[in-house]
């Protein structure tokens, strides 16, 4: 008996077909991978499987039991774990008890022998705290086992999900977006922990994911899906050479020769530099080449800056500049520091010591919805969408502090002029929007509101490559039109392709700095990204 089966799925969204008579089938310890652009319906597939939506049509079998009939907690019972695409913690409960919110359906003992503490509740607490903590050490995070979940850094936080998940032992796991705002050495731990499972349980592994070489490098098979239908499936070897998939995913013409291995990783070419200089950066010596924008203003000040979490200190002494009508990138790997410091920006952490300001006015101390006001606009990394709000009303909610009809009117065709998609989907709920369409509302919610400095926290999260591109692309026009813009991301090359300056943290603490140019030079970026 085949272990999955999909026959003829289909799920709309008001009208939009998200799926269109999928058809798909799985063995049992398979490795599938599912890729394509933006709002193809890999994210709908996942969904409706593990029965976050019924879909409108059609059923799926799990070892002949037909799923669709099930509610989602019943076919979590029937072996189904899955992880999200946007972060599914509970941010106030500790790392130990979002794991045991995982192993509940391997508990045996009822609500009311729970309530009465008998010792065959008592018993099976335990074993389900040792499972939990067993888990949590294989991904590395049972020393933090009493903290609470919204204390860990981004990285931590999805290996923190996806101990949840393996908890339970699940015969088929469902993976969102799994590399999405993880750095390498990060995105190595979860991989292995993944495979370690699956080869110990025969567990089966549906991967959907935009880093196209994770997906060619563990699938055994490849499911390509365009605006909600199967184009391609096979081997990765044929798959990646298949000119509908180039000319879906990648936007290239057959006559192309095929990229799909780089493009995940495709160098870009970064903005010419000005001349040679040396600096000197928190007890790291280089040879920097002048600013570009050295001769301009600055417009955003940070000096000496230490945050905390709690009695966890994330920041330490961080100083960085930001020039009018430049674009710098903040780099590092996961638990650097990167979002802390955006958030510290902002005023939703606030300094313990440190000095900043925006145009000479000062930040710190101040609070969010005040420094709003002074123009600083934060896009952050879960993009943060109202979702039971439509698409055009999610980027009204950008404009909410202005009153110039006109003007906000101007903004919400030159988001649609930026982002064409958003026009089309202006009356659908954000919430039925892909990742990558979500990830334009969020930056054109963010420019409506006209910002002095745009912050924006791993944009590259969850795009196509194509659709990064052109993501990037409109960044770059956004700042040839004056915004000024501080970008954290993970996808280093795409950050560098745009980028007048860079900053890179590794513990908290600026490590080097200077243009792209020449931080790729002597392998200087590397060493301070990675530590080696």
């Amino acid at each position: 008996m085949t272990f999955l089966v999909v026959q003829g799925v289909s799920m709309y969204f008001r009208g939009l077909a998200a799926l269109q008579d999928v058809h798909m089938a799985m063995e049992a310890g398979e490795i599938r991978g599912v890729i394509g652009p933006n709002g193809a319906g890999k994210s709908t597939l996942i969904n409706t499987i593990s029965r976050f939506y019924k879909p409108s049509r059609g059923s799926i079998w799990l070892e002949g039991v037909n799923l669709v009939r099930l509610p989602a907690h019943a076919v979590t019972r029937q072996g189904v774990a899955r992880t999200f695409q946007n972060l599914e913690l509970f941010p106030a409960m500790t790392v130990l008890d979002n794991v045991l919110v995982g192993d509940h359906p391997r508990q045996r003992a009822s609500l009311w022998e729970a309530a009465l503490r008998t010792p065959w509740a008592v018993r099976d607490e335990h074993e389900a705290r040792a499972r939990a903590m067993e888990m949590l050490k294989v991904v590395g995070l049972d020393a933090l086992w009493y903290r609470p979940a919204r204390d860990l850094s981004f990285g931590q936080r999805k290996l923190l999900e996806l101990a949840r998940a393996l908890v339970r032992r699940p015969k088929l796991l469902l993976l969102d977006e799994p590399a999405s705002g993880l750095s390498p050495p990060v995105l190595r731990q979860f991989v292995d922990v993944v495979l370690h499972y699956r080869a110990a349980y025969n567990m089966a592994v549906l991967l959907v994911e935009h880093v196209i070489k994770v997906v060619l490098d563990l699938c055994q098979s490849i499911t390509v899906f365009e605006s909600g239908t199967v184009i391609a499936e096979g081997p990765p070897e044929v798959v990646q050479h298949d000119p509908r998939v180039l000319k879906a995913y990648l936007g290239q013409t057959v006559e192309e020769p095929p990229r799909l291995h780089q493009a995940w990783t495709a160098p870009h070419t970064p903005r010419a530099p000005h001349g040679p200089a040396s600096h000197h950066r928190n007890g790291a010596t280089a040879d920097m080449e002048a600013r570009p924008a050295a001769n301009r203003p600055v417009l955003l000040y940070v000096a000496e800056v230490d945050s905390y979490y709690g009695p966890l200190q994330v920041l330490r002494q961080v100083s960085l500049r930001v020039h009018a009508g430049e674009i710098v990138a903040l780099l590092g790997g996961n638990g650097s520091g990167k979002s802390t410091m955006l958030r510290t920006i902002s005023g939703l952490v606030r300094p313990r010591r440190g000095v900043m300001a925006l145009a000479g006015q000062r930040l710190q101390g101040r609070r969010p919805d005040t420094i709003v006001r002074l123009g600083v606009i934060h896009v952050p990394q879960g993009r943060e969408v109202f979702p039971t709000l439509t698409v055009r009303e999610n980027l009204y909610m950008g404009a909410y502090r202005r009153h110039d009809t006109v003007g906000i009117t101007e903004d919400l065709e030159r988001v649609y002029t930026y982002f064409p998609i958003l026009a089309q989907r202006a009356t659908q709920y954000a919430a039925s929007l892909s990742g990558g369409e979500q990830q334009m509302l969020a930056i054109g919610r963010g420019v409506m509101a006209r910002p002095t400095l745009l912050l924006l926290d791993e944009p590259s999260a969850s795009l196509a490559p194509l659709v990064l591109d052109e993501i990037f692309a409109k960044l770059a026009a956004m700042n040839a039109a004056g915004l000024a813009l501080l970008i954290v991301e993970q996808n280093f090359r795409a950050a560098l392709a745009i980028a007048d300056y860079v900053y890179v943290l590794r513990h908290g603490m600026v490590v080097t700095e200077g243009t792209p140019v020449v931080l790729q030079q002597g392998n200087q970026l590397y060493q301070a990204y990675l530590g080696r």
